[in-house]
Parts: structure tokens; sequence; C-alpha cells
């Protein structure tokens, strides 16, 4: 499972592995990031035709 934390201090995207804990990527933000989102499971599947 990935986590995406938004790092106000640092103005960065952090893109953590839960299971191991290990950041996988930094993307730097152009501004401090103010607001948090918490989601948990998985998308919905794409519709079929």
């Amino acid at each position: 499972m990935t986590a995406f934390v938004a790092d106000a201090e640092e103005k960065e995207l952090v893109v953590a592995d839960l299971g191991t804990g290990k950041v996988l990527a930094r993307h730097a933000l152009e501004h401090t990031p103010v607001e948090m989102v918490a989601v948990t499971g998985e998308a919905p599947h794409a519709h079929e035709h």
C-alpha cells in the first residue's frame, strides 16, 4: 500500500510504501500545502462494455 503525504514544512509531496516504511519519491510543491484528505480502500474498477 502506498501513502501520499504532504510535508508542509519542506513544501513536498512524499510518496511512501506503508509496508516497508521506505520513501519512494519526493516531489517539490510550489506552495505550502494547507489541506489534508485521507482515503482508504481500492479504486473502483472500470466498467467493461
